[in-house]
């Protein structure tokens, strides 16, 4: 099965929808336990991850299990932007070469694709 353009784009859609559901976590944990905001912001959580999980289905019938897996590296290059730009945390240079190092990987896994 050798997957098309548009399927990588769809995995890569399905990534970044996964990364801000990971930064929607953060910002969920703000709330104190068991108030009104809290069961609110975890409703929305559920109901994201939900939507991920079918997405997610849809997006690995056309990929080898193991390659798709090898690409959800990537999220954490997505959720290192969005925590610059939403949290205004700061990237190091270990971060860039942690993600230079997720990205040789990913290549070296899907390279003979």
């Amino acid at each position: 099965m050798k997957p098309t353009i548009k399927n990588y784009v769809f995995l890569h859609v399905a990534f970044l929808i996964y990364s801000i559901i990971m930064v929607y976590m953060k910002w969920a944990a703000q709330f104190p336990i068991a108030s009104i905001s809290f069961f609110i912001a975890y409703l929305g959580l559920v109901i994201l991850l939900f939507g991920y999980a079918i997405l997610w289905q849809q997006v690995i019938k056309h990929f080898e299990i193991s390659k798709a897996y090898s690409h959800r590296g990537i999220i954490i290059l997505w959720s290192m932007l969005w925590s610059v730009f939403l949290f205004g945390d700061t990237i190091q240079w270990n971060h860039l070469l942690g993600a230079a190092i997720i990205i040789v990987g990913i290549v070296v896994v899907t390279k003979d694709e």
